[in-house]
């Protein structure tokens, strides 16, 4: 959590609010996961930093995608995210001045980043800190009220692709 912290500092305009993240279990599946791995996440994420600053985005995982879905054996996870995405959707209709949005910051070489990496055989993950909070930058940035209220990925896409992730 510090490096990411520590990135994050170098914008002026942005406020950090860290939160408790349940820890990514790669084996850990559906029936496994108890109310209390995503409570915390789903709910404390996104109703604790709400009046800090006119946009408001949420680090979320591509893991909680339906549209887009990828078994990867961490339900509590992926699902408390998805509510969680719900709920910056419903924030942005709910709050005519607020811009919202949702974000996966890409696989990152953070300790449950790489955790996810060596159970799926490889060293660690692929995208360095440094990089993908940039990228979030980037996002937060150029949010408006018109891209408001979606899911993207840490970077824009290639090729014409938006970057923005299916719910």
């Amino acid at each position: 959590m510090r490096n990411v912290l520590d990135a994050a500092s170098t914008s002026d305009q942005m406020d950090v609010s860290p939160r408790k993240k349940p820890p990514f279990s790669p084996r850990k599946g559906t029936r496994a996961a108890s109310p209390d791995d995503s409570d915390e996440e789903t709910f404390g994420a996104v109703n604790r930093p709400l009046g800090m600053a006119p946009k408001f985005a949420y680090i979320s995982t591509t893991g909680a995608s339906i549209g887009a879905f990828v078994n990867f054996s961490a339900s509590a996870y992926g699902s408390s995210n998805a509510t969680a995405n719900y709920l910056v959707k419903a924030l942005d209709a709910e709050n005519p001045a607020l811009v919202t949005l949702a974000i996966s910051p890409g696989w990152v070489a953070t300790d449950m980043g790489n955790a996810g990496a060596v159970a799926h055989g490889l060293p660690q993950a692929p995208l360095s800190v440094e990089d993908s909070v940039a990228g979030i930058l980037v996002r937060v940035d150029a949010a408006t009220k018109e891209t408001s209220g979606r899911f993207w990925d840490y970077k824009a896409g290639t090729g014409g692709d938006s970057g923005e992730i299916l719910w």
